[in-house]
């Protein structure tokens, strides 16, 4: 009797003890952009999600650029070589565009004629910096959902104007694009735990994505946008916290179970 009241002690112990630890090694589940525009690094800033990321303020409505840039691994992203000055569109803003990769560097030059190669050493400067915080997802212990967008049909300006080679995969996200990105994400980050959410917009009438392995789509509307991203955040966090709440609840119970069966 004394021997099994010393194993139901020391199964109720092991029980407090795992919940501890597990509590103590849960990280927060992290939230990387990976564009297609600014909006976003919007919607993060809504929910009170931080970080500095590559994609946080670009304009990256070139789906395959954007797999291309990621399985060279940057290379070439702030190359002189590839930037493009253009003063097209001088109303709205001065912009760069790398045209290897077709990225938009709409908010990081203000003056082309006079600071474009003056500015060029601090932007690479801080987009390094940006760049290494990316790579060192690959040795982040917790949940990382990489979040992808459609491009926006009412931002300015429609992508297609500059970039005319472009079709309409930047504003659909397809199934085939969406499995490309997961793809280059696993060879980048093949121990990383991770999803990669796809948002399009429901006004477009889009084929679902479906069966893609660590892929999840989410159609929101253009009018309400952030509160639809809002909602899935929110849901994301609740699903993350029981399932691994769960899993090491059940460890600790299983553990606890062993104990009690010794006579």
């Amino acid at each position: 009797m004394k021997k099994r009241l010393t194993n139901i002690f020391f199964a109720f112990t092991l029980l407090l003890c795992c919940s501890k630890v597990g509590a103590q090694e849960e990280r927060e589940p992290l939230f990387v952009s990976l564009g297609s525009t600014c909006q976003v690094t919007s919607y993060f800033r809504q929910a009170g999600i931080t970080g500095s990321f590559p994609f946080d303020k670009l304009l990256t409505p070139d789906g395959n650029g954007l797999v291309s840039l990621l399985r060279n691994d940057f290379a070439g992203f702030l190359d002189q070589r590839s930037l493009h000055q253009d003063k097209q569109f001088i109303s709205i803003n001065y912009r760069v565009i790398n045209k290897r990769y077709n990225i938009d560097f709409r908010y990081d030059w203000h003056d082309l004629d006079d600071s474009f190669e003056e500015d060029l050493p601090k932007i690479q400067e801080k987009y390094q910096k940006r760049i290494d915080n990316f790579r060192q997802l690959a040795n982040y212990t917790g949940k990382v959902y990489f979040v992808r967008s459609a491009y926006p049909t009412g931002y300015p300006l429609n992508p297609n104007f500059y970039l005319p080679k472009l079709t309409n995969d930047s504003d659909i996200i397809f199934s085939s694009q969406a499995k490309k990105l997961k793809e280059v994400l696993c060879q980048k980050f093949p121990n990383l735990d991770f999803e990669l959410i796809i948002l399009n917009f429901a006004e477009l009438r889009s084929p679902n994505i479906t069966g893609l392995d660590k892929v999840i789509e989410y159609k929101i509307k253009g009018s309400q946008a952030t509160q639809d991203f809002l909602q899935l955040y929110e849901n994301l966090k609740k699903r993350n916290f029981s399932k691994s709440h769960g899993d090491k609840t059940s460890q600790a119970k299983a553990y606890a179970t062993m104990c009690l069966l010794v006579p």
